[in-house]
C-alpha cells in the first residue's frame, strides 16, 4: 500500500480532522516528520516538564532529537495513527492534534519485561501476542477532550485486526494440506471465526508513574510493577518511579 489509510476524525475546535494509519515505511516517508517531532516534543514537555510530573525533566529535554528517531525506535512492523487537520499529502504543514504508535514485542522483550516485574503480573506476556503502545501525544491545548482515549481504542482495534489477519492466513495454509486427502477438504468448507489460529492479545506500556498510572487505569490497564529510579536516569531532575502497565485486549 503506497498511501496511508485515512478516515474522517472528530471535529476539533469546530474544524474537521483526518485520522491516518501509517505503516513503518509510510512513516519514514511522511512529508512532515519535522513537524511531527516538534509536536511530540511539545506534548512530552507539557506532561513531563511541568507540574503534572512535578517537573521531572528540564524544559530543554526533548523526547525526540532527530526527525526519523521515532521510526527508528518502532522498527519495521509497527503502525502509527496521526490525527491532523488535513490529508497527509497536502503540501502545507497540517495542524497536528494527536498521534500514537504500536509495535509488536518480540519474545525476548516479553521475557525482559517479565523478569523486571518482581510481582506476579496478571498477564504473562510470554503467552500472548504482545504489543507496546509508544509515544501517545495529544496537543496540550486540546487535552481532556477524548482524543487520547480515541487513539488507545484505535490501537486496540488495530492489534486485534492484525492478529486475526495473521490467524486466517495460517488457517488457509493449513487447510490447503487437506486438498490431496480422499475427503478433498477445501478452504471454503472450514468455518472461520475471529481469533482462529492465534494467541490472545495484550498491550503493554511503561512510563513515569505520575503521568500514566491513573489515566491508563481508567482505560482498563492494570499496573504490574512500579520500580524506583534514581535522579539523573534519562536526564531526570529527581528520584522517580517507572510504572509498567498491561491490558488483556478482548478479541
Amino acid at each position: 500500500m503506497d498511501e496511508p489509510t485515512t478516515t474522517t476524525g472528530p471535529a476539533i475546535n469546530g474544524q474537521p480532522s483526518i485520522i491516518a494509519l501509517l505503516t513503518s515505511e509510510q512513516l519514514k516517508k511522511y512529508p512532515h516528520l519535522r513537524a511531527l517531532r516538534l509536536f511530540i516534543n511539545e506534548a512530552f514537555e507539557s506532561n513531563h516538564s511541568g507540574p503534572a510530573a512535578n517537573f521531572l525533566f528540564p524544559y530543554d529535554s526533548p523526547r525526540l532529537g532527530r526527525d526519523n528517531q521515532l521510526s527508528d525506535e518502532l522498527g519495521p512492523d509497527a503502525f502509527t495513527f496521526i490525527v491532523s487537520s488535513m490529508e497527509l499529502n497536502n503540501v502545507d504543514t497540517p495542524q497536528l492534534y494527536a498521534c500514537v504508535s504500536g509495535r509488536p514485542l518480540a519474545l525476548k522483550e516479553t521475557k525482559v519485561l517479565h523478569d523486571m516485574q518482581r510481582t506476579k503480573a496478571p498477564i504473562d506476556l510470554e503467552h500472548y501476542e504482545a504489543w507496546e503502545i509508544k509515544t501517545l501525544a495529544v496537543n496540550p491545548t486540546i487535552q481532556r477532550q477524548g482524543l487520547g482515549s480515541l487513539l488507545v481504542g484505535l490501537v486496540e482495534t488495530e492489534v486485534v485486526k492484525r492478529g486475526v489477519e495473521t490467524g486466517l492466513q495460517g488457517l488457509k495454509m493449513k487447510s490447503q494440506s487437506f486438498d490431496s486427502t480422499p475427503r478433498g477438504m477445501t478452504f471454503e468448507e472450514i468455518e472461520i471465526t475471529d481469533g482462529a489460529m492465534r494467541k490472545p492479545v495484550a498491550l503493554a506500556l511503561s512510563g513515569c508513574r505520575e503521568v500514566i498510572e491513573a489515566w491508563y487505569r481508567g482505560r482498563g490497564f492494570v499496573t504490574t510493577e512500579i520500580l524506583p529510579m534514581r535522579k539523573g536516569t534519562g536526564g531526570t531532575t529527581r528520584d522517580w518511579e517507572i510504572c509498567f502497565k498491561q491490558k488483556d485486549v478482548k478479541i
